[in-house]
């Protein structure tokens, strides 16, 4: 019943905008200043992730296919936190 409502377009749509007000109020705030670089990371990672499943519809490929795209998506997003953290002492 919850993915149901979750897989939505508008309520996608929502969560996008809410997800980029949270990184730039995060920027411009600087709310946890030390953990900024990595959150700001994750979330485009998470909102790459929702624009692949609902608007490029590869939710519905085969689980193969969507296992990798998760990957990508996780393996892009960690090797820049881990490059920032190596860079950062």
């Amino acid at each position: 019943m919850i993915v149901r409502w979750i897989a939505k377009p508008s309520v996608v749509w929502a969560l996008l905008c809410a997800l980029t007000l949270l990184s730039v109020g995060q920027v411009e705030a600087g709310w946890w200043r030390a953990l900024a670089p990595p959150m700001v990371v994750g979330i485009a990672g998470l909102k790459a992730h929702l624009v692949m499943r609902q608007y490029m519809e590869t939710g519905r490929a085969r689980p193969v296919w969507r296992l990798l795209y998760a990957g990508w998506v996780f393996a892009a997003c960690a090797a820049l936190i881990v490059g920032y953290a190596m860079s950062a002492r």
